[in-house]
């Protein structure tokens, strides 16, 4: 198991887990205002992921469950421009 946090501005970030499974693993994400969480998803997986970065998926599908419609874009733009482990 390993974490990763990605900071998308002042306020928010996402903290993202790793966790092995019987027939895979998992990624889990915290969307977190102010270092407090107030939302969490999480992707699983039987094999292999084909993301552009580790946790993506899990990163974009937080940011949808939270966030209006113009605010998505921005967060995932910044999400991508960001995604290295901060």
């Amino acid at each position: 198991m390993h974490t990763n946090k990605f900071i998308l501005d002042d306020v928010y970030s996402i903290k993202c887990k790793w966790i092995d499974r019987e027939n895979g693993f998992r990624h889990r994400a915290k969307l977190l205002e102010n270092g407090e969480v107030i939302r969490s998803c999480f992707v699983d997986y039987d094999n292999r992921s084909w993301e552009s970065f580790e946790f993506e998926s899990v990163c974009k599908k937080v940011i949808d469950r939270f966030f209006g419609e113009t605010d998505r874009v921005i967060y995932k733009e910044k999400l991508i421009k960001n995604y290295c482990v901060c």
